[in-house]
């Protein structure tokens, strides 16, 4: 009968070298130049795709970045008024885009007074550029700059 430990070095094999305090990259190092550059490349698959509403691929990139633990700092709202959306219905343009990552840290630190909370946020920001084809879909490009 194996033990637990034996087990566990069993299942995990090369994984537990690896662990804890090692040289592999942390895949939510945003300032990482290396890990920046695979988020880019993931970014860019979008590119890969015809759309005929670039909003719906402005969607996948926000979706692919949620995965990462970032989310929009602005909320996108249907107000005809938003600026983000008057750039989409032109033929094309580019726009920047705040993220934030992990969202809003709230916590109390050593030097907090009692009364109060330490707020910071890690933005980031999604660069978007767009086109209209001549067949009259668009390619849409993002990048993490």
């Amino acid at each position: 009968m194996k033990t637990f430990k034996t087990f566990l070095s069993e299942a995990l094999g090369d994984y537990q070298s690896s662990a804890g305090l090692s040289s592999e990259k942390i895949p939510y190092d945003i300032e990482d130049a290396d890990v920046k550059a695979k988020i880019n490349a993931i970014l860019g698959h979008v590119a890969v795709s015809e759309f005929l509403n670039p909003k719906a691929a402005v969607a996948q990139m926000e979706a692919k970045l949620a995965l990462l633990g970032l989310q929009r700092a602005e909320v996108p709202s249907d107000d005809p008024r938003n600026e983000v959306a008057d750039i989409l219905e032109s033929d094309s343009g580019e726009f920047d885009l705040p993220f934030k990552l992990h969202g809003d840290i709230i916590g109390k630190s050593v030097d907090t007074p009692i009364d109060e909370l330490d707020e910071d946020q890690k933005l980031v920001s999604l660069k978007v550029r767009f086109e209209k084809l001549d067949t009259g879909s668009f390619k849409v490009y993002g990048s993490l700059v």
